[in-house]
């Protein structure tokens, strides 16, 4: 191989070598997010059969609630922040995952008996659904939502619904524990409802 052939291969080889040589000071790239929902959907309860129908129109959340990411808050240090997990989040956002599982619901309840009324308007906003910190051993999570009951040629009726559950202060305890006050939400709803919306 001549000189000049040989200049030419290590002027290829050596950004090569080097390249190899760094791989291993370049920092792992980070995994990707972790998905979670709030588990299978769930069997119908003991609520009794609504005796009118409702229609849900939507489960609607502020610009803060309307995106993946699983809030917590630290009430110890500083109550105003609300933060989010990083390497984990909802597969879509909570308001979502709770108009499925309440349309499930609604359809395991729904009478055919006043078939000829129109049915209620139901709306929902979600107010909070987040994981609480009274101290870094200590956690709560807390699902609130306010319903409004729209009958024809009726004032609407509101109920705010406020659940707290006890948590694990740590990520798994808030994919686990929001979705059980997320089920307690909409059974009060659904309670509410079955009472006519007194």
């Amino acid at each position: 191989m001549t000189r000049l052939g040989s200049r030419v291969r290590a002027a290829v080889l050596l950004p090569a070598l080097l390249l190899v040589g760094c791989a291993g000071l370049l920092p792992e790239p980070a995994p990707p997010p972790r998905g979670f929902d709030f588990g299978p959907l769930p069997d119908s309860a003991s609520t009794p059969p609504l005796a009118a129908g409702v229609s849900l129109i939507a489960v609607r959340a502020p610009s803060w609630l309307d995106g993946p990411e699983i809030r917590y808050r630290q009430l110890d240090r500083h109550p105003a922040a609300l933060s989010a997990y990083a390497g984990s989040e909802w597969v879509a956002p909570p308001a979502e995952l709770l108009e499925q599982r309440l349309r499930h619901r609604l359809a395991a309840l729904d009478s055919s008996a006043n078939a000829a009324v129109a049915p209620a308007r139901l709306e929902i906003e979600l107010q909070a659904f987040e994981q609480r910190f009274e101290s870094p051993q200590q956690a709560t999570v807390l699902a609130s939502a306010r319903a409004s009951l729209a009958r024809r040629g009726d004032i609407p009726q509101t109920r705010v619904f406020t659940i707290e559950v006890a948590s694990t202060p740590d990520v798994a305890g808030a994919t686990r524990s929001l979705p059980q006050a997320a089920d307690a939400l909409v059974e009060a709803i659904l309670a509410w409802l079955s009472a006519d919306g007194d």
